[in-house]
Parts: C-alpha cells; structure tokens; sequence
C-alpha cells in the first residue's frame, strides 16, 4: 500500500534538539526522528508505530514527564506486530500483536514528523 496517511507519534525530545522514539530506547531498535526527513525501521526491526487520532496520543503522553508529540505522514505496512532488538544481540522479539497495542495505533514503513503551521 503506498498511500500517506497522516498520524501522531510520541517522542522525546534530546538534548541535542532530535527527537527519539517514545518507547523504545535507540540501542534497542527505537528511531531518531528529525523534522520533515523520512524514517524507517532499524535493521532487523520494525514495523514504526504511530497513533491515528490526536486524542489518543494525547492519553498516552499524559504522565510520561517530557514527551511530547508531533504532526506526522506515514506509509502504513503491511505486517501486524513489532518487534525490536535488545541490547546489542541481534535477537529479534516478537512483542505485541497489533490487537494489543493502544488504541488507535497504526503500524508503518516509514515516518515523517512535520511542525505543524498555524495561519494567522
């Protein structure tokens, strides 16, 4: 499927002024996301998550001191779980279903956060 969507995802911002993966640490198959740049999935990890609604994102953010969100485009995959590295074993986990992630989440092939612009 090669339609962009838009969506929401979760990061935390760095002291270096990136952004990084909500979740998953960036040792551990988690992204550096960088404004308007596309991003896809690690080696051997994948596929990226992000959320549908802005209201969902909102709920999963709540709570989690320093994380924010951002605007997104996305291409969405095909597959139906994530899975991610630990630490430095090229060990692929299976993690959750897609049925069990929160609501409203959308899997992808690859992500682009935008800053939204507002018109005056």
């Amino acid at each position: 499927m090669n339609i962009l969507k838009k969506g929401w995802k979760a990061v935390y911002k760095e002291h270096g002024g990136g952004y990084i993966s909500a979740i998953q640490q960036v040792d551990s198959g988690g992204i550096d996301y960088t404004m308007n740049r596309w991003v896809y999935p690690l080696d051997g990890c994948g596929p990226l998550a992000v959320f549908t609604t802005e209201e969902s994102v909102k709920f999963f953010i709540k709570g989690r001191p320093y994380c924010t969100y951002f605007p997104c485009f996305y291409m969405p995959s095909d597959l139906a779980c994530v899975w991610y590295h630990v630490f430095d074993l090229f060990i692929i986990i299976k993690t959750r279903q897609a049925a069990s992630l929160p609501d409203d989440t959308a899997l992808a092939r690859k992500v682009m956060l935008f800053m939204p612009i507002q018109i005056a």
